[in-house]
């Protein structure tokens, strides 16, 4: 059945006081945990809103809420309450926090067009049929159009695409690369944001292992 209303967000969460522990695991390790919380919340508010789809990396959480009514207010990580409540109390993830009162804060939030979430879909890997029915305001050519030469300018951040591309760049130039993109990490087009968000998240899997031997 597909929703007559469908309003979607796209939401990067992280722990907002981890503990020593937080900083040395793994959270794909622990995607049941999170697997279970979003189930736990669709059972919850069936038919209201769910979390369509999740994805992992490191210590970021992603998540794609998927309302069935336009939200009168400003969407805001409490819409994801029960499921990090779950994760804190349920699953015991209360040992990756400081502060017991809040687990996550959001480190993006944007709202999804329904070609957003296909791209978006479609970078991860999984089968687009599996998520049809939320892309209900496209049409049937969306798939192909995904895929044309016309659409190139959306492609995601691929960390292979600039191989062979010259190094050769001063330390300034590398400090004020990174320093624009946190700066600007949230603005813009939805692709452009992930491009960014995607690039701090590969240059801080590089820093990670250094910051926790030293």
């Amino acid at each position: 059945m597909i929703n007559k209303i469908s309003v979607k967000y796209f939401f990067k969460l992280k722990l907002k006081s981890p503990t020593s522990l937080a900083l040395e695991t793994d959270f794909q390790k622990l995607t049941c945990d999170i697997s279970e919380a979003v189930e736990f919340f669709n059972q919850k508010f069936r038919g209201i809103k769910e979390i369509i789809l999740s994805d992992v990396e490191f210590s970021i959480i992603s998540l794609i809420l998927n309302f069935e009514y336009e939200p009168k207010e400003q969407v805001t990580a409490k819409e994801l309450t029960v499921f990090s409540r779950y994760l804190h109390n349920e699953k015991e993830w209360v040992r990756f926090s400081r502060e017991r009162t809040k687990l996550f804060i959001p480190i993006t939030i944007i709202k999804f067009t329904d070609e957003d979430l296909l791209k978006y879909v479609s970078t991860l890997g999984r089968n687009l049929i599996e998520y049809e029915r939320y892309f209900n305001r496209l049409g049937d050519d969306a798939f192909d159009k995904l895929y044309s030469s016309e659409n190139i300018k959306y492609e995601f951040y691929n960390p292979k695409e600039n191989e062979g591309l010259n190094s050769d760049m001063t330390e300034e130039q590398i400090i004020a690369i990174i320093k624009f993109l946190f700066a600007t990490k949230d603005l813009g087009p939805a692709p452009g944001v992930f491009k960014k968000n995607q690039a701090i998240e590969d240059i801080k899997k590089i820093l990670i292992p250094w910051v926790l031997n030293s």
